[in-house]
């Protein structure tokens, strides 16, 4: 047994000690770079006692035929903006700082712009290479480059660290953003934008189909008008959209809350979450897949088919006007105020109660049901079958669409709509 608990320690003993090398190696390699002072907006470490070296250019390209811009950045922030010109110019900053004027000045070295032109597609790469032959670590060198481009512009822009925005064009435009912040404003194509690590932005965006995605990060949507499918997704982070338009429209949080106003959607609205909240108000679509594995579902002025689930969550449903109903949820309490249309309608929990404000001169087939707790109606039913207080099946106003309520723990309710 000793010389088990031996063995246990001496090898817990070569592995923090290998742990503890191999870090002070990781750091030993790129302390060089993360003393450097970041530049805004990420700035954090303070530029006293820091030399600091800057190159500035501006320049403009007489190129009539391009129609077509690609830039490649390694590091630093890309903005494109469109407008009324006939040629592309640029304008590239590079700063870096130093422990004197000469580290400083090697520093800026580090990165190198080239400009290209293949036909009708002009080409940006920044390159920045480290004294050992890899990708820039830290944010000295940072650079800067802001392009203007006549409107009628398709862009693609790749960038690995720092932020990326585009501008006023009209064309298919696709961004990229490995670490940073991805921006589309007054753009109209077909949308892409993507970023890794950091939030998407998009504001007044028109095209045939737009997509926003993000790994880690929110996803925030104003103004968008997409002639077919608009997605905005993220795995870590909230998803919002506000005064939207979409021939069909995906909304989809891993982990965060989802949010649409104000929209309209010709087909179905698809917004989901796994665990976060979903709110919805004033959207009128044909229909309505909403879901949720952990969250409460609210949604205001609904129209169309209905269909929420939630696992472990509530839903309340209000001002609604729906031709097809069906709400469930495995554990919390399914409020519903409103109209109803043609059918079927269901409405369940395992755990909770259930409750529909329906206007007085509905007309259903109505089977209202609760394992464990009581069955209510203010409606007046002509009951076919019932069981005290727990069962009852009959008919309101003689009778229309089917209407199933159950609730295997809790009360069923069957209310007026008193708006």
């Amino acid at each position: 047994m000793k010389i088990r608990k031996s063995l246990i320690v001496g090898t817990w003993m070569t592995m923090l000690v290998s742990v503890g090398l191999a870090i002070l190696l990781i750091v030993w390699q790129i302390w060089p770079y993360l003393t450097t002072p970041f530049t805004a907006p990420w700035r954090i470490w303070p530029t006293s006692g820091r030399v600091k070296s800057e190159v500035y250019n501006e320049r403009s390209l007489p190129i009539a035929a391009a129609h077509a811009l690609i830039v490649r950045s390694d590091t630093g922030d890309v903005s494109v903006h469109g407008a009324d010109v006939s040629a592309i110019s640029y304008s590239f900053r590079n700063v870096a700082w130093g422990s004197s004027a000469e580290n400083a000045a090697a520093r800026l070295d580090r990165v190198q712009l080239d400009v290209s032109q293949s036909g009708p597609t002009v080409e940006f790469n920044i390159k920045a290479i480290n004294d050992m032959g890899f990708m820039v670590i830290g944010r000295s060198p940072y650079t800067m480059l802001v392009i203007t481009v006549p409107h009628q512009m398709a862009v693609n822009v790749i960038g690995r660290l720092g932020d990326v925005a585009l501008s006023d064009t009209i064309g298919t435009a696709t961004l990229l953003a490995d670490a940073g912040q991805v921006t589309a404003r007054h753009v109209e194509g077909k949308v892409s934008l993507t970023a890794s690590l950091g939030n998407v932005i998009a504001d007044n965006v028109r095209g045939e189909l737009i997509e926003a995605t993000t790994s880690s990060g929110s996803v925030r949507a104003s103004d968008i008008h997409s002639l077919g499918l608009l997605s905005l997704r993220t795995n870590l982070g909230e998803v919002v959209l506000n005064r939207g338009t979409a021939n069909s429209l995906v909304m989809q949080a891993d982990s965060g809350r989802v949010d649409v106003s104000n929209s309209t959607v010709d087909q179905t609205a698809k917004i989901s979450c796994n665990l976060g909240e979903l709110q919805i108000n004033n959207v009128a679509a044909q229909r309505y897949e909403l879901s949720t594995d952990s969250g409460s579902i609210h949604a205001d002025g609904v129209l169309g088919v209905l269909e929420a689930h939630a696992s472990l969550g509530e839903i309340h449903i209000t001002h609604a006007d729906v031709s097809q109903l069906t709400l469930s949820t495995a554990s919390g309490s399914v409020f519903y105020a409103g109209k109803l249309g043609v059918g079927p309608h269901r409405a369940s929990t395992n755990l909770g109660s259930v409750q529909l404000q329906l206007p007085s001169n509905i007309a259903l087939n109505v089977d209202l049901a609760a394992s464990l707790g009581s069955v209510h109606s203010a409606l007046p039913v002509t009951v076919v079958d019932s069981e005290p207080s727990s069962h009852l099946r009959g008919t309101v106003n003689n009778g229309g669409p089917s209407l199933l309520m159950r609730a295997d723990t809790g009360d069923v309710a069957l209310e007026r709509l008193t708006e």
